[in-house]
């Protein structure tokens, strides 16, 4: 096992509802960091001096003497789990926020980790230190029990943006037999998952076209159907799930949702998404990092 240890700061504000949202990103890193043979723990809203930081849920930090305190301790990593554009730094409540706590503790950090490889261009043009973290399968994370009976045709978890609404309504309009959730705990979501026969995946919009690779990667590492709409950087795994553009998505959606080899085209598609493996790019990430 390495010498160096890690700890996942989770920043988790009094009052604030959503920080589950973040677990399973949390869970994922922590567990291969653990499979290459790393010590890892996680923590809430605590620095440990004895390991290397990494804070997760930057976005959420709503106190100074916070941005402080980390930039202090310079041992520190950040995971960026909010997309950045040349047009968007998503997270940032106001340009005070992003200027005054969030630039300061991603330029300060030993490295800074997205998992949205497009945002990596427009961190470092502001100044960060800014690497790709490649999430994959992890054996660990491979927990959901699938129904006997699967009494769900469609489900969508996440928020619910007015382009979403209009392409789940067109869905119902078609016939769709659709279940919608948006902060339920993981304990809920995943029998609803467990009981679903297609899972769905849609953009944010027409200007959000990002990959939702914490969505689809979990659903794929647990053995799910996915049809989701096209979108930027799916490349990597797109032999691994069911796609189509905007016009098409809710027919093949309704195509899908009518095979009968569901069962076999899963296992196929489970099989292929193993092959990669995010506890075999932890070490090379590390060493791009200087760590």
């Amino acid at each position: 096992m390495s010498s160096i240890k890690f700890s996942i700061c989770v920043i988790d504000p009094v009052g604030y509802k959503f920080t589950h949202f973040l677990y399973d990103t949390i869970r994922y890193l922590c567990y291969s960091l653990e499979d290459a043979g790393y010590d890892c723990c996680i923590n809430r809203n605590l620095l440990m001096n004895d390991r290397i930081n990494i804070i997760v849920g930057l976005h959420l930090i709503n106190d100074m003497s916070v941005v402080d305190q980390i930039i202090r301790y310079r041992n520190y990593i950040v995971l960026q789990t909010e997309l950045v554009t040349d047009k968007v730094f998503q997270g940032a409540v106001s340009q005070e926020h992003l200027r005054e706590v969030q630039l300061p503790v991603l330029r300060n950090a030993r490295a800074v980790w997205t998992g949205i490889e497009s945002s990596v261009a427009h961190l470092r043009e502001l100044g960060v230190n800014a690497r790709f973290i490649l999430y994959g399968y992890n054996e660990r994370m491979e927990e959901i029990r699938h129904k006997r009976h699967k009494d769900i045709d469609f489900l969508f978890f996440g928020s619910i943006t007015r382009h979403r609404a209009r392409m789940l309504g067109e869905l119902k309009q078609k016939g769709g037999n659709v279940v919608t959730i948006f902060d339920d705990p993981y304990l809920y979501r995943n029998d609803l998952i467990a009981r679903t026969r297609v899972n769905l995946s849609l953009n944010q919009g027409p200007d959000m076209v990002q990959f939702s690779g914490s969505r689809v990667i979990y659903l794929l590492n647990n053995r799910c159907i996915v049809v989701a709409e096209r979108s930027a950087g799916q490349e990597r795994f797109e032999k691994c799930f069911f796609h189509a553009p905007e016009d098409e998505w809710a027919d093949l959606c309704l195509e899908t949702v009518r095979r009968s080899d569901l069962d076999k085209v899963a296992e196929e598609f489970y099989e292929e998404f193993r092959k990669v493996r995010m506890s075999d790019y932890i070490k090379e990430l590390l060493e791009s990092s200087n760590l």
